[in-house]
């Protein structure tokens, strides 16, 4: 079912459409997006535990997700194992379960819409979806593996979030 998701895909791709889902896909390539919002959070006095919250779960996606997760499944990307897939990216290294890029921006995304203004949370939490997306769309990832990656991201957003509150409430 996933390969025929990923070859629907690849049928109805648009060139509008990619040129702009492979922009998103590579501006979450190593969380390079999410970082540069972290630090912009910590630059500005009232987001400062905002940002300390985003760095430490994008710390936490690399340790959780793309350290252990990745390693013990170790799946096989799609354009590996589907021989008409054509991916439209460079070759990403490591494994395909669970989706880095989609974690990263679950795990800054989750901390983000709950913490920023609705307008600015909303719009980071669409490009968190997209991206996930993108990644499908390229050919690099199974829809399991951006469905997993966004979980994880999830979680470790809620546990950045639940370990910020506990250490300033320590502080009080």
């Amino acid at each position: 079912m996933e390969a025929h998701i990923l070859l629907e895909l690849q049928e109805n791709r648009q060139d509008w459409l990619t040129a702009v889902l492979k922009v998103i896909s590579h501006i979450g390539d190593y969380g390079l997006i999410w970082i540069c919002i972290a630090l912009l959070c910590l630059a500005t006095a009232g987001y400062r535990f905002l940002g300390i919250r985003v760095v430490t779960a994008l710390a936490m996606v690399l340790l959780v997700n793309n350290l252990v997760l990745k390693n013990l499944v170790d799946r096989q990307r799609p354009f590996e194992v589907i021989s008409e897939l054509h991916m439209l990216v460079a070759e990403p290294a490591g494994a395909s379960f669970p989706s880095g890029h989609t974690a990263g921006a679950f795990a800054a995304c989750w901390l983000l819409y709950k913490y920023l203004p609705q307008q600015y949370g909303l719009t980071l939490l669409v490009l968190g979806v997209l991206m996930g997306f993108s990644r499908m769309y390229v050919g690099v990832h199974y829809l399991s593996d951006v469905l997993a990656g966004a979980a994880v991201g999830c979680l470790c957003g809620w546990l950045a979030d639940k370990l910020a509150a506990g250490l300033l409430k320590d502080k009080k």
